[in-house]
Order: structure tokens, then sequence, then C-alpha cells
């Protein structure tokens, strides 16, 4: 019923993707880019290489869910839950939902709350879903694109918010979903290495740069 594919982003480890494969789990494969780049990267590596049925190449899994290695679940129905709320608000053109959590990482009120499955379902209207966990239709990364890559991670999610707002697409939170959320759990070993630092912030004002120039 599920699909679930780790993304090695170029790690130290060569041998983790070798490892998975030999274990044979039924519904996990992971895949491996020879060279670090980056999460955007690393969700469009995925997405182009999508599970090929072998009695029909031309089917699809319609869903695709991203998250963050530093996620933790403790629901059975955070998934269903989350499903069922973007089945909901899709007539309204809400085509990406997040659960909420304890770490959103960014200033986000709307995003954040203890462990909980009764809290509000809400509409983004000038925030944006930070990706550690978010669920979509396969079908909307054809109509907005892939992500755009940035050298390790940072500016990926908010990018593509602006894309989705242009098509004339929404985000949506759900407050019946919900995960654990740790932040930083791959960054936080850069916090001291001036060089990604420098990179992080080259990217960071570029990416600043190009969202001044487009208009939304």
């Amino acid at each position: 019923r599920y699909l679930i594919t780790l993304v090695d982003d170029g790690s130290a480890n060569n041998e983790f993707h070798v490892q998975i494969q030999k274990s044979k789990v039924p519904g996990l494969r992971c895949l491996r880019q020879r060279q670090n780049k980056g999460f955007g990267a690393s969700i469009n590596f995925a997405l182009s290489n999508p599970w090929i049925f072998e009695n029909n190449p031309k089917k699809e899994i319609p869903y695709v869910l991203l998250m963050h290695s530093d996620v933790s679940l403790d629901s059975k129905d955070w998934l269903l839950n989350l499903g069922n709320f973007l089945e909901s608000v899709k007539k309204d053109n809400v085509k990406m939902v997040s659960p909420k959590t304890d770490n959103p990482v960014l200033n986000f009120d709307i995003l954040k709350s203890k462990r909980s499955f009764n809290g509000e379902n809400y509409v983004l209207k000038t925030e944006f879903l930070p990706l550690y966990c978010a669920l979509a239709h396969r079908d909307l990364f054809k109509h907005v694109g892939l992500f755009k890559e940035y050298p390790y991670a940072g500016c990926e999610a908010e990018e593509f918010a602006k894309r989705m707002i242009s098509k004339g697409f929404q985000q949506g939170v759900c407050g019946s979903s919900w995960v654990s959320h740790i932040g930083r759990g791959t960054l936080q070993q850069f916090d001291k290495n001036r060089k990604v630092k420098e990179i992080l912030r080259k990217a960071r004002e570029q990416h600043d740069k190009d969202m001044q120039k487009t208009d939304i």
C-alpha cells in the first residue's frame, strides 16, 4: 500500500544504499546521489525516479509525501487524517498539506502545537509549509514543476510555495494530524563550518533577490 523511498544524498556511508537493497524490505527502496546536492535536489531525484509497476508501466502512485529524516510518528491515524484533509480541501485549490508539529523550525504559530488531534484546520495566507512533512498529489509537480535546487537546504520550501501561489494553488495545515520533528537534524552539523555557512548565506541572499523580482 505504501512505497518508502530513502534518498542518500552523497553521504560518506557508501554502503548504506547497498545494505537497504540487500535487506529487501517490502515497500522500501533507497536511491543514492553520488554527490551531495542538497534537500531540493534529493526530492527532485525521487520524484524523477518513480516506482515502475512491472505489470503496468504507465501506472503511478498518485500521492507523494515529503518527509525530513528527523521526523518521528506516534499515531496510526496521522497519515489517514492528513489524506482526508487534502481530499476535503482540494476543491478550494489547496494542493499541499502538512500536519502540525512540536517543532516547525520556522516561527509559524499555526504549525506548532503539542501532541494533539483536535486542532483547527488552516489554509495558509502569508506563511508557507517548511516541508518537514507534506502531502500532495503527484500531479501538482506537473503543474508547478520540481523544486529549485539550492546547496544543502534552506530556501526550497518558500520558493516552491511562491510558485504554487502563482499557479492559483494554496497550502494548508491539518489540525487532526501531528508529527514530532527534531529540526535541523542535518544542518546542525555544519554550524561551526564557516565555508558551509557562507554558502548558505549567499544562497539565501540570491533567493531573496529572486523573490523581489517575482510579482505574485
